[in-house]
């Protein structure tokens, strides 16, 4: 299989300028930022739970702590966020409930 090459800075813009005119612009966003500079791939994302991009207080985590179960090749890993990773988590979820019950227990999608 032929290995994907890597999308340029322009590219980036463009996916960018196309995510804005989405319904779930916000979400969206932080799924592509979490690919492009977390390193995170699709399984992973789509994988998450409150818990794991929130602490009990509805704030955003510094690092997203996978468990085994949710990452290829079934072992646990810490992705450190950068600050622009970082602002897209606490956009994502300042428009979620702050009941902190909600945010520990339920997943972001589970479909």
């Amino acid at each position: 299989m032929a290995q994907a090459s890597a999308l340029s800075e322009a590219e980036i813009r463009r996916i960018f300028r196309i995510i804005e005119t989405t319904r779930h612009a916000d979400r969206n966003r932080l799924a592509f930022v979490l690919s492009i500079y977390g390193g995170m791939r699709v399984g992973e994302i789509a994988a998450l739970r409150f818990k794991d991009a929130a602490n009990q207080y509805g704030e955003a985590r510094r690092e997203i702590k996978l468990a085994s179960d949710q990452t290829k090749g079934c072992r646990g890993r810490i992705v450190v966020l950068s600050s622009r990773t970082s602002k897209g988590n606490r956009v994502v979820l300042e428009t979620v409930p702050t009941c902190s019950t909600r945010l520990a227990t339920n997943p972001i999608s589970k479909r």
